[in-house]
Formats: structure tokens, C-alpha cells, sequence
């Protein structure tokens, strides 16, 4: 059985969970079971929480499928976060690979090890609940108490326990107050003062700012925002053109909406990134519009039908899972892994083999004949979903690779792979 070991450290001044120390656990628990230890991944002076990026171990997570088991010295070395400890487990039950700590808590070889790991999980989740509950009855304490909570607004800044007129600001403030009454847009006036316009906005209407403007000009200022009426609110966006269909370049992960906000040409602005950190992102905007001029010139009638034909009879996941399917029945044949491990991946592919041909059924990529007809003067008002279907049948993959450097985003970041 061959294994991968991992070493992870905080800060390479920690004697306590040398590498070295935990690098003879991990081969002495090899050396015991008679696993074949086949490499090492090694992040030092690297946090294992969510966001921090750690290039040994993605490195390892890519390379799952060619052992049977990952060791490491204590759950808190491989991921301090709930939620990646999940999607860990989940790959390495995907991968058929067991997950064993050399300190004995984790052990996914046995019923007990996974009831253990379970609990483990849980405890962290209970203890993030607790943190909570700690945090906002520390907040009500602050607020009952007088004391500020939360960051400090624009104008104040905080002296002690308590928060205090920051003149700099304040004059920033009275400035875009006059100039607002005099008839300047709050996006002319923000500008000027390197702010967004939402901040800015939102900085007028305080009640706290109000209070401690001039008597006249905080009438004056009550009057004009009354004009404008309710601020706007930009939520989130849910649907997305491409988010879930463009992929990075760098992992081959999704894409999904990560931020969204005012934007300056326009009432939404948002982002696609992958989860990794440090791998890709770009603006969604951009990306969209890109991908809908190149299927609008590549589109026409008989390819959109051509691609209909091919995708109703199989959906790529599906052919990508049988092949993999086709792959370990080769493996198994050839002796080459164990039939304990050619179960437990056999039985994982076969349920996401299910599970796609249950999406395939549900999401067909049948459109109607004449939908590639005037197809450009129609695309703008078209709803999401149908855009998302179109793009569908005649991409075969959208993949957008990391950016090399600041500026504007090039086309040549994105490849479009047609069905």
C-alpha cells in the first residue's frame, strides 16, 4: 500500500512540531503497518487556514489517485478550518485514499477512527458556535456599556474605549455636505476625494454625521438626501451567466461569484474567482461580455444543431466519469491496486456516475430549433438561464488562465474550447 506523507508547520521557529518530529512519526506509522511511503509534502512557516495558500499540499490534493492512504502528524497540521476538513475527507473518499494522523485521533481505517474523526468535526463546529455566541454577547456588553462596536466610520477615529471626531475627515465631510445642498452629484463629489460614491452616500445619510454638522447645513442636508429617496441596495448576484461554467486555468475549479458591489459605468459589479487563493480571477462583466461576443460570431444554425445532436446523447462529466471507471477496472486488472481500494473507488464513481446522469436528465441541453435564428438581436434580453443553456451546447470549456501583471484584462486570458 503506498502513502503520502504531510508536514506542515506556522512558523519554522516552532520547536514544539518540528518538521523532523513529525516527519519520523509519519514514517514510523508506515514502517508499522508496512505502507510504502512514497513522498512527502512539506509546507513550512505556512497557516493552514482557509484562504492561505499552500502550494505543497494542493499539489498533494492533486495527486490523490496514486496512493492509498495520506498521513500526517495531528488533524490541526493537515487544515484548522471546519469546512475544509469536509472537503478533504470528501476527496480522499472520492480518491478511495484513508486518512490517518500518527497521534491516533484520525484514522479513517477503521469504524472507530471515522466515529472519532466525526466527533472531531463537530467539536470544531461547536466550538466556532460558542466563539460566536462569545462574540455578540461581548458586542451587546459594549453597546449597553456606551462603548463603540464594530469599525470605526468615516470622520472618527477611536482614542481608548471610545470614539472621537477625526478632524481631517470631518472636513472632507463638510465639504461634500456643502457641495451636495449645492447641487454637486455625490458621484462628482466622491471623486474628488478618492471615494466611492456608495460610501460617500452612505456617509451623508448617518444620523452621527448629521449631528455634528453646522445646525443649518444638517437641515440643508436632510432635505436634499429626503430627494433622493431610499439608497439603492445592489444584492448579490445569485445567477450568473458563467458562474460554475468558466473554469481556472490554474486548478481546473469553477468559477462562482465571490464579491459584488456598485460599479462606476453601472448599477452591478462582481467578480469570478476560484476558491483556491491566489489562483484566478476577473471580472464578471468583462468575462461576460467577451464570452457572448465569441458564441454570437461562432453560432449559427447548423453547429448549434450539430452540438444539440452530441450533447443530448452524452453530456461530457458523464463520459469523463466512465472513463474513469474504464481506467480502475484496467488497474485492477493489471494488479496494480488492491481489491480492498478498487471497491471503495469503484462504489464513489459509480454514485457519481448516478448522480450525473441524474443532473444530465434534469439539465438537458435541448433547445428549441429556431433559437440560433436572429440570435444577436435577441441575446441582450434574454434571460440567464437560456443564455447559460446556449453557451452550454457550444462550448465545450471556458477556461481563464491567471493574470501576469496589473493593467486591463486581455482577451488572450480566456480560451474557449467550441463543442
Amino acid at each position: 500500500m503506498k502513502a503520502y506523507g504531510y508536514v506542515r508547520l506556522s512558523r519554522d521557529r516552532d520547536d514544539t512540531t518540528s518538521p523532523q518530529r513529525q516527519r519520523k512519526a509519519i514514517a514510523d506509522l508506515c514502517k508499522a503497518r508496512k505502507w510504502d511511503l512514497v513522498e512527502t509534502f512539506e509546507d513550512v512557516d505556512v497557516s493552514a487556514f482557509t484562504g492561505k495558500e499552500r502550494p505543497a499540499f494542493e499539489g498533494m490534493m492533486g495527486r490523490l489517485d496514486e496512493v492509498d492512504a495520506l498521513v500526517f502528524w495531528k488533524l490541526d497540521r493537515l487544515t484548522r478550518s471546519t469546512v475544509e476538513s469536509g472537503r478533504i475527507a470528501q476527496a480522499c473518499k472520492d480518491a478511495g485514499v484513508k486518512m490517518v494522523s500518527t497521534d491516533g485521533d484520525v484514522d479513517t481505517d477503521s469504524a472507530a477512527g471515522m466515529f472519532t474523526y466525526d466527533i472531531l468535526i463537530a467539536a470544531a463546529k461547536f466550538e466556532s458556535a460558542r466563539i460566536a455566541e462569545r462574540s455578540k454577547s461581548m458586542h451587546q456588553y459594549k453597546r449597553e456599556m456606551g462603548q463603540p462596536v464594530g469599525r470605526v466610520p468615516y470622520g472618527w477615529r477611536r482614542v481608548g474605549k471610545h470614539d472621537e471626531p477625526y478632524e481631517p475627515e470631518q472636513r472632507v465631510i463638510r465639504d461634500a455636505a456643502q457641495r451636495f445642498v449645492g447641487g454637486e452629484s455625490i458621484r462628482s463629489i466622491a471623486r474628488s476625494h478618492d471615494m466611492y460614491p456608495n460610501i460617500l452616500n452612505h456617509v451623508l445619510r448617518s444620523a452621527r454625521v448629521h449631528a455634528v454638522l453646522p445646525p443649518e447645513l444638517a437641515t440643508a442636508l436632510d432635505t436634499a438626501i429626503a430627494g433622493l429617496g431610499e439608497p439603492h441596495r445592489f444584492e448579490r448576484v445569485k445567477t450568473t451567466m458563467l458562474g460554475g461554467i468558466a473554469k481556472c486555468g490554474v486548478c481546473g475549479g469553477s468559477l462562482s461569484v465571490t464579491s459584488t458591489r456598485a460599479g462606476r459605468d453601472g448599477p452591478r459589479w462582481y467578480s469570478l474567482r476560484c476558491q483556491h487563493a491566489g489562483h484566478v480571477s476577473i471580472a464578471g462583466p468583462w468575462l461576460e461580455n467577451h464570452v457572448s461576443e465569441a458564441v454570437l460570431a461562432y453560432i449559427d444554425v447548423d453547429k448549434l444543431m450539430a452540438a444539440r445532436r452530441r450533447k443530448a446523447m452524452k453530456t461530457r462529466k458523464v463520459s469523463e466519469i466512465e472513463a474513469k471507471i474504464d481506467a480502475l477496472d484496467a488497474r485492477y486488472t493489471n494488479g496494480t491496486i488492491s481489491e480492498d481500494r478498487f471497491e471503495r473507488m469503484n462504489a464513489s464513481l459509480l454514485e457519481q456516475l448516478n448522480k450525473a446522469k441524474t443532473a444530465e436528465r434534469a439539465n438537458g441541453v435541448d433547445l428549441p430549433g429556431n433559437l440560433a435564428r436572429n440570435l444577436s438581436e435577441r441575446w441582450p434580453e434574454m434571460p440567464v438561464d437560456l443564455k447559460r443553456r446556449v453557451i452550454a451546447a457550444v462550448c465545450e470549456s471556458i477556461t481563464v488562465s491567471k493574470a501576469t501583471g496589473h493593467g486591463p484584462i486581455t482577451p488572450d486570458r480566456v480560451a474557449i474550447r467550441w463543442a
